[in-house]
């Protein structure tokens, strides 16, 4: 299958995915789950969901146990929207990355030296740019 046919098919399933857990299922678990990425196999049996959830580790255990219940209806729903003869499998991964960059934002910050003093005048050290030779000008390696 071409890349941008499977590109498209990505971004269609990513969107239908997210519309279905934020208004068509009523699991309370799933609340605040968010699809970040969808990767589809090349013969379309397969889509890797990733998701993204903030909680601690029961609630991100429950989101879990919540998107296998969900996804018959899920891959029902989606059926219908893909409009193909087989719906691919649902493989729901968890996303790290948006935890991860958070908490590499608080160890930035807890080491973050203090914000440097301002001049009292108001004027920094002056920088110029480097002076530009013009033609009638040689530099240094014309001579």
């Amino acid at each position: 299958m071409s890349r941008v046919r499977l590109d498209r098919t990505n971004r269609l399933i990513l969107s239908t995915v997210n519309e279905l857990l934020l208004t068509k299922t009523k699991d309370p678990r799933l609340f605040g789950v968010t699809v970040t990425k969808a990767i589809v196999s090349g013969d379309l049996s397969t889509v890797r969901l990733f998701y993204s959830l903030i909680g601690d580790g029961d609630r991100i255990s429950d989101a879990e146990k919540a998107l296998g219940k969900a996804t018959g209806f899920i891959r029902s729903r989606l059926a219908s929207t893909l409009d193909r003869k087989h719906t691919p499998k649902l493989i729901f991964e968890r996303d790290l990355n948006p935890g991860h960059a958070q908490r590499v934002g608080e160890l930035l910050n807890s080491i973050a030296p203090a914000a440097p003093e301002a001049d009292p005048a108001g004027a920094g050290p002056a920088v110029s740019a480097p002076a530009e030779s013009g033609p009638d000008e040689a530099g240094p390696e014309a001579r």
